[in-house]
């Protein structure tokens, strides 16, 4: 089941920054992407935690779920709380990895 059209308001909050700086106000998400990428590798939480709701929601990107739990487990490491989260609705909801629910007996 893809995740409800509802939870991706929230990831447009950052594209402001691309639309700044761009010329014209005229920018390319794949540029935001890319931008996103560079600030991720450099261990910027803000920036794993969208590419990773990106990757999840396809905003701006194809979605990959594999790709969303790369950069929720990487923030994970970095012990955010808000990776943690989504993490735990990857293993949930079964998006990409095998179901998990195991918690208290619950099937």
């Amino acid at each position: 089941m893809k995740p409800n059209y509802y939870e991706k308001i929230n990831l447009a909050s950052l594209e402001y920054i691309g639309h700044k700086l761009a010329p014209e106000n005229q920018i390319d998400i794949t540029d935001i992407i890319d931008y996103f990428k560079v600030e991720a590798k450099l261990g910027n939480i803000k920036f794993i935690q969208q590419l990773g709701q990106r990757f999840l929601y396809g905003q701006g990107i194809k979605q990959d779920f594999a790709q969303a739990l790369y950069f929720f487990e990487k923030g994970m490491k970095l012990n955010d709380p808000t990776c943690m989260f989504y993490l735990g609705e990857l293993y949930l909801n079964g998006w990409g990895v095998e179901k998990v629910i195991k918690l208290f007996g619950y099937i």
